[in-house]
């Protein structure tokens, strides 16, 4: 019987655990490759969960009115190129700020 040795996890491993390649048997096992996709899938299930959780750096500790600004400096820049923006919703402060 043939072995070969997985370039991941460094055994020797009889050629049956390889997939067959195209021309060729992987050089990585299947337990590995299948290692590999529950890790990828798992942080893909995370990082669905955790969408719209992260903190944005940029408008962290600032006020609404400073974010307002930023946003309303944002949008003058895009309308200069060309692009047209439209922005819903409104802020109360002391009076209605439409943007």
């Amino acid at each position: 019987m043939n072995t070969m040795i997985c370039l991941d996890c460094k055994r020797e491993l009889p050629e049956t655990n390889f997939r067959m390649g195209r021309f060729n048997r992987n050089r990585i096992c299947q337990e590995c490759i299948n290692a590999c996709r529950r890790e990828r899938k798992q942080a893909k299930i995370e990082a669905l969960n955790n969408r719209g959780k992260d903190s944005d750096e940029l408008f962290d500790g600032k006020e609404p009115r400073e974010v307002i600004n930023i946003m309303s400096r944002a949008k003058k820049w895009l309308e200069a190129r060309d692009y047209t923006i439209t922005l819903k919703g409104e802020y109360v402060e002391k009076k209605k700020v439409r943007f």
